[in-house]
């Protein structure tokens, strides 16, 4: 085998300790990994430490039924090889730890599975009395047991390094580079910081992988080969995909006495490995035989609510959206599937890794001299290996992780230095004179670990760490002054002070608003905060058919209640401390719009639910009066996320106003289309043309709204229909509306709305009689008319603009 070459001469060499320092860089983001990241809340967490803590209290390892509903609180997880558990479980014993899974909190609203939902990333709720510093308990176990699954991060951060020295010409600063690249990766830290066998098997291929290397190069094989039969024979007891490891320095080895024509070197070099894997993982397949009647144990593996359906052509539909998953949670998803990074950090992040695999494939083709080609494919065809078991993996479970790639870390890492360094040396070829390759290579690796390991800080500090604080206690004085006051209470003793909300949102799209708490003593009743943003009286018509007509019934389009305990869904009202404001931020996501291309005016309520009474919080109004519906409420405005244009149905003709008034709205008109059950457009229309309507007639007219400055005040819409001695004989007066209430306050500049006026030629009219519909805005308070012009500037008469004119003709 071409990979299997002899060591490429030593290049430039980095001091020792350089290596030291990016290691204990690396455990110093795990450490804090540690700390910041709650117990349990890294992906299968919890049921890796039952596992642990029952081989802590029995010394047997749990045994796994065919029926779900029976086994232990360690789930699938219980038929996991055993390796990371027996290392774990004397932690477990000498912290005390004897955990009850019923005495677990969970977080029932946790956004498991759903990163992109904002809030609710917790799995559990976290008391402080329990799992709070200084820890104790199954807290100290499960941060101790972290601790193991660094050491396996260090010893991969270790053979990447050894690797990328034997595959990158001994090149010192381009190994750094490499290891940097995993140490610095913000999930593998996290992996490195998580109570579960994943960094186990990771560190095992990855030293797998750099003892073939050693052992080709004949580095000391009386040493290398019982290293290397120890470290791929332990992988199968560390995971499944283990053995793959096994398997994979099997061909290798056998590759390489190919390559030497040297059978007893296959003897020698595979033989050790073959009885090791036997005597130090076999043990554990065996029982599996007998105890399931499968060697790997998958048969009692996966419960029923995560195995996939059967139905082929929907997996291979949803695969490249899974993949995308995949690839994302190789650099950064964190939780049980919970929390992401910002979008525009995948995208960076998925460039600059294609611009790496392109100059990688430059680099293969005409390798230069420090980059053993075949060592890459080598380390390429494992990457293969493991990619195809994760997509077999995926194609039998909905499992589908980065960290699972993460066998095959080391190769990826070495590709993407690869492929950096030769475009940096191409583009520094460029210069009138170019540096040396050494000092390419030193400025490449420093802006390399930099970038990354600004990348994992910045990570930590502003995703992760704020998915799973407590909500903040704020001072009365820091509530915002725009926010809108409540001082209503919820039970006995959970005080809404005020809410931040914005007045306006997007249909759709997330908004943030925050609600300010107040225990007024310690709380034992849980529930979860709900708020629901409605959408009332949608499909408003503005009537014009007598006075006590003022519209068509309305319909209500009810939102969903969006749920979480207060801070993101970290702190439980039993949580929350007495007598301290906290500041509850949260993310809702507006509804779509009943009434497309139109804004309304929405209303956001809060209640309190117990799920377990399945019932609302009783709630108290500031003057201690019960409130019936238990929900406190204010209204906003849900906007499109396109203005409705005017020159475009239902609405067609010039766009031009029609009329300016002094507040900066502007009307225009639209021609009567008929009954209004059959209306389908408007036309723009002149009212000096009479229109020719028999006696009872239906019709609409179009009127919509452009807006050029916010208007700050409660205006009245007025619609009148004048005979010609310019008597009311029909009105509408109400706040305008689109197809919803919609309140002149709302409206801001930019605002395009449009509804239509319902209306009727009076019944008993004679035939030739004229009547005109004319509209305008007032002030409710003292009937005062808002001033209106045309193109002009001349005011209309008793600002009233005149929309249509109606002639009655024989029926």
């Amino acid at each position: 085998m071409t990979a299997l070459l002899p060591r490429p001469a030593d290049g430039e060499a980095v001091a020792p300790l350089s290596v030291v320092a990016l290691v204990l860089d690396f455990v110093v983001l795990a450490l804090l990994f540690n700390v910041v990241v709650p117990v349990f809340e890294n992906p299968d967490e919890s049921y890796h430490y039952f596992f642990a803590q029952h081989v802590s209290h029995t010394g047997t390892l749990p045994v796994q039924t065919a029926d779900t509903a029976q086994r232990g609180p360690w789930e699938q997880e219980g038929s996991q090889p055993p390796l990371f558990h027996l290392l774990a479980s004397p932690l477990i014993r000498w912290a005390g730890a004897d955990l009850d899974p019923d005495t677990l909190w969970y977080n029932h609203q946790n956004s498991m599975g759903h990163p992109a939902v904002a809030g609710n990333e917790n799995r559990f709720v976290h008391p402080p009395d329990r799992e709070g510093w200084p820890w104790h308990g199954y807290a100290l176990a499960v941060h101790l047991g972290r601790l193991v699954a660094t050491a396996f991060g260090v010893l991969t951060v270790l053979g990447v390094w050894s690797i990328a020295r034997r595959v990158l010409g001994g090149r010192g600063w381009l190994a750094l580079a490499a290891a940097g690249l995993v140490a610095f990766n913000p999930q593998f830290v996290a992996v490195s910081a998580t109570f579960s066998n994943d960094a186990a098997v990771v560190a095992l291929a990855t030293l797998s992988l750099a003892l073939v290397l050693r052992v080709a190069d004949g580095d000391d094989d009386a040493h290398a080969i019982p290293r290397l039969a120890i470290v791929a024979g332990l992988a199968p007891l560390a995971k499944l995909s283990g053995l793959a490891v096994t398997g994979f320095a099997l061909l290798s080895l056998a590759g390489l006495a190919w390559r030497r024509r040297d059978a007893r070197f296959l003897a020698r070099s595979a033989g050790p490995l073959v009885m090791a894997t036997a005597v130090l993982s076999g043990w554990w397949y065996v029982r599996n035989a007998v105890l399931y009647g499968d060697v790997t144990g998958l048969s009692h593996m996966h419960p029923g609510i995560t195995a996939r359906s059967e139905n082929v052509a929907r997996w291979l539909a949803g695969l490249p959206a899974e993949l995308e998953g995949v690839w994302w949670s190789s650099w950064g998803i964190f939780g049980w599937f919970t929390v992401l990074l910002p979008e525009a950090a995948y995208r960076a992040i998925s460039a600059a890794a294609g611009l790496g695999l392109v100059g990688l494939a430059f680099a293969l083709w005409r390798p230069p001299p420090w980059l053993d080609r075949g060592r890459v494919l080598w380390l390429a065809g494992w990457g293969a290996v493991v990619a195809a078991s994760l997509v077999r993996w995926m194609a039998i479970t909905k499992g589908g992780h980065g960290r699972l790639l993460f066998p095959a870390i080391a190769g990826l890492a070495i590709g993407l230095t690869a492929g950096w360094r030769h475009l940096a040396g191409r583009a520094a070829a460029l210069r009138p004179a170019p540096p040396p390759d050494a000092a390419v290579d030193r400025v490449f690796a420093s802006v390399l670990l930099a970038a990354l390991y600004g990348l994992a800080v910045l990570c930590l500090a502003f995703v992760v760490r704020p998915a799973f604080a407590l909500a903040p206690a704020v001072a009365r004085s820091a509530i915002p002054a725009d926010a809108v006051p409540a001082d209503v209470v919820f039970g006995d003793g959970l005080r809404l002070v005020a809410a931040a909300i914005p007045d306006r949102v997007v249909e759709g799209a997330p908004f943030d608003l925050t609600l300010f708490w107040e225990a007024g003593r310690p709380l034992e009743r849980d529930g979860f905060v709900a708020v629901r943003v409605d959408q009332l009286d949608v499909r408003w018509t503005h009537t014009v058919r007598g006075d006590f007509e003022r519209h068509d019934p309305p319909l209500a389009a009810p939102g969903a209640a969006q749920l979480g305990y207060p801070g993101r869904g970290n702190s439980p009202p039993p949580l929350l401390p007495a007598g301290t404001v906290i500041a509850d931020r949260r993310t809702v996501v507006a509804p779509r719009l009943a009434t497309p291309g139109q804004p309304l005016a929405a209303r956001l309520s809060v209640h309190l639910y117990d799920q377990d009474r399945a019932e609302r919080w009783p709630l108290r109004d500031a003057r201690g009066a019960d409130v019936p519906a238990g929900e406190w409420a204010t209204s906003l405005a849900v906007v499109p996320t396109a203005a409705l244009a005017l020159d475009r149905p239902p609405l067609e003709g010039p766009p031009g106003p029609h009329a300016w008034f002094a507040n900066g709205a502007r009307l225009h008109r639209y021609a009567r289309c008929g009954p209004v059950e059959r209306c389908r457009g408007f036309r723009a229309y002149e009212p000096d043309r009479a229109v020719a309507l028999a006696p009872g007639a239906d019709a609409a007219t179009g009127v919509a709204w452009t807006v050029d400055r916010d208007i700050a005040e409660d205006l009245a819409l007025f619609v009148h229909l004048l005979d010609a001695a310019g008597r009311k004989v029909a009105t509408f007066d109400a706040p305008p509306a689109t197809h919803a209430p919609f309140p002149t306050r709302l409206w801001r500049a930019g605002d395009t709305l449009y509804a239509p006026v319902a209306w009727e030629v009076p019944a008993g009219a004679a035939r030739g009689a004229r009547y005109r519909l004319v509209a305008g805005l007032y002030r409710p308070a003292d009937g005062s008319r808002v001033a209106v012009t045309d193109a002009a500037g001349r005011r209309f008469p008793d600002d009233a603009v005149p929309l249509v004119t109606v002639e009655v003709v024989a029926p």
